[in-house]
């Protein structure tokens, strides 16, 4: 893992490419979602890529022609490494492949919870 970790860090990020998942990836849900459909309609030198890990899901958003893949498949592998920007909705580590996102890939979290709860 600390390998992979050091590999990601030395990976040049690709300038406009950015990675989406929702629920674990497994879900096609939430600020994610609206994010990456803005972006597919105007896409501004921006190339979003939704990553899964559901098979029924990745059938599902491909049968839409949406630029999706598996997380674990080697062009999923190849883009979390490359990537620019993940946008997720709980964790770089639940949606993703944590060991491919590099400390210099941008993060946005669109959870709307509330961190202190009574």
């Amino acid at each position: 893992m600390l390998l992979l970790n050091a590999i990601s860090f030395l990976i040049p990020k690709k300038k406009g490419l950015w990675l989406f998942s929702s629920w674990f990836g497994k879900k096609y849900l939430d600020n994610p979602k609206y994010i990456y459909q803005e972006l597919l309609k105007n896409k501004d030198g921006v190339q979003p890529y939704w990553l899964v890990k559901d098979k029924a899901l990745l059938r599902r958003l491909e049968a839409l022609e949406y630029p999706v893949l598996n997380a674990f498949s080697v062009k999923g592998i190849w883009l979390q490494l490359r990537a620019e920007v993940v946008v997720f909705t709980h964790s770089v580590c639940s949606e993703f492949l944590p060991c491919l996102i590099a400390a210099q890939t941008k993060r946005i979290q669109t959870w709307h919870g509330i961190p202190i709860k009574k």
